[in-house]
């Protein structure tokens, strides 16, 4: 959850939300070409389960960023991480 080195998604989100639409339709790009090459890798599913993962990820992640102990933060990653896994 290192904002300097993470994933910049959770971030750039509320951002892009309040922005001008040609911000808006290039992180919506961005995000399909993600989702494209993520669902590629995903047996069930396809793009279409690859952006839904994406956004799990992503909110658990802002809430994780957003969280004063570091401790609950990093046991929610880890649940989270769990998840997905036990659900590839």
């Amino acid at each position: 959850d290192d904002m300097t080195i993470g994933c910049p998604i959770p971030s750039l989100a509320g951002e892009a939300r309040r922005s001008a639409d040609e911000v808006r339709l290039a992180f919506d790009a961005g995000l399909d070409r993600l989702a494209a090459r993520l669902g590629k890798l995903m047996p069930n599913g396809g793009k279409k389960a690859a952006i839904a993962l994406l956004g799990e990820l992503a909110g658990t992640l802002a809430v994780s960023r957003a969280m004063a102990d570091a401790k609950q933060s990093n046991d929610l990653l880890a649940a989270k991480r769990k998840s997905v896994l036990a659900n590839a």
